[in-house]
C-alpha cells in the first residue's frame, strides 16, 4: 500500500470495493478540539487529494475502456 497518512484509509475501503467486498461507513462522533493542533499536516491534505482524484480518473479511464471494446 502506497498511501501515507489518513489517506490509507481511503485506499484500503476503495481496494476493499473493487474486490467484490460491501464496505458501509460507521458514523463517528468526535468531541471538538479544545486545545492543541491538527494532526493532519498539508502533505497529508494534497495526497488525499491527489491519490483520490487519481484513482476516480483512474476509474472512469476504465469503464471507458470497457465500453469501447463491448
Amino acid at each position: 500500500m502506497a498511501s501515507q497518512g489518513y489517506c490509507f484509509q481511503v485506499d484500503l475501503a476503495n481496494r476493499a470495493v473493487r474486490a467484490g467486498y460491501h464496505v458501509v461507513e460507521v458514523p463517528i462522533t468526535f468531541v471538538e478540539r479544545v486545545r492543541g493542533n491538527s494532526k493532519m499536516s498539508r502533505d497529508i491534505m494534497v495526497e488525499a487529494l491527489w491519490r483520490v482524484t487519481a484513482w476516480g480518473v483512474e476509474g472512469r479511464v476504465k469503464r471507458a475502456l470497457d465500453r469501447r471494446h463491448t
